[in-house]
C-alpha cells in the first residue's frame, strides 16, 4: 500500500448529545496493480495531490453530523489517455466493543454497524454510482490483496459480501480519462438510527450528484 503524504490520523470525538462520530474516508487511486492512498487529515486541507501524471484535488465536507461527504476531481495531465481504478474506502477509526460490515444483496449498498450505530456508505463518478463493492479485512487492504482477475486478465475488486472485526469496506470503479482532461466524483458516509432514514438520505445525494433518478 503506497500512501501520500501520509499524516497521522487523529479522531475528533463529538459531543455525543447531538452529534456522531463519522467513519475514516480514503481515497484510492489504482494504476495497475499498484494503490496510491490518500489520507483523510491530507484530504481535509482540500489539497493538490501528483499521481503518475494524475493531479487530484479533494475536499472534505461535513455537511451535518450525520453526513461526511468527500469531493474530488481527478486531472490527466498527460496528452495520452489513461485508465485508472478509483477507489473509496470507508473504516473505523475508533474502538468498539462490536463491528461488522456488510453489502446489502438487495440495495447493493455497503452498510457498517459499529455497537449500536449505523452507517451507509456511497458514491459515484462522473455522475454514476460505482459498481464494485467489497468488505475486507484491513490487513488485507494493507497488503495490497484485494484483487481478483477474471478473463483477459480483467482486474476487479475480490468480492467478500460481509466481514467482521477490523475491517475496511471498498467501493470504486474503472474509468479512462483521455489526455488533458477530468473526471469529478463523490462519496459519502450516513449515519443514522433509523436504516429506512439512511435510505432516503442517500437516495436524495444520488438524485442530486448522479443519473440516478430512482
Amino acid at each position: 500500500m503506497k500512501i501520500i503524504e501520509q499524516t497521522p490520523y487523529t479522531t475528533e470525538y463529538w459531543n455525543q448529545s447531538n452529534q456522531e462520530n463519522l467513519l475514516h474516508q480514503t481515497l484510492g487511486i489504482a494504476v495497475g496493480k499498484s494503490v496510491y492512498w490518500i489520507e483523510m487529515n491530507d484530504m481535509a486541507e482540500g489539497r493538490e495531490h501528483q499521481v503518475e501524471g494524475l493531479s487530484i484535488r479533494t475536499e472534505k465536507v461535513r455537511i451535518d453530523h450525520h453526513i461526511s461527504m468527500l469531493n474530488f476531481n481527478i486531472y490527466n495531465e498527460l496528452s495520452t489517455s489513461k485508465e485508472i481504478k478509483v477507489l473509496m474506502a470507508h473504516s473505523n477509526p475508533r474502538e468498539c466493543d462490536y463491528q461488522i460490515s456488510f453489502i446489502s444483496p438487495i440495495e447493493h449498498l455497503i452498510y457498517h454497524m459499529i455497537d449500536r450505530q449505523l452507517f451507509l456508505v456511497n458514491g459515484h463518478l462522473n455522475g454514476v454510482k460505482m459498481k464494485e463493492n467489497t468488505v475486507m479485512q484491513q490487513s488485507q487492504v494493507d497488503n495490497n490483496k484485494i484483487w481478483s482477475y477474471g478473463k483477459g486478465g480483467k482486474q476487479t475488486l475480490s468480492y467478500n459480501p460481509i466481514g467482521k472485526g477490523k475491517v475496511v469496506s471498498l467501493c470504486g470503479d474503472t474509468v479512462k480519462i483521455t489526455g488533458k482532461s477530468a473526471i469529478d466524483g463523490q462519496a459519502w458516509s450516513i449515519t443514522d438510527d433509523c436504516q429506512k432514514q439512511l435510505l432516503q438520505v442517500n437516495q436524495t445525494l444520488l438524485k442530486k450528484h448522479t443519473s440516478i433518478s430512482n
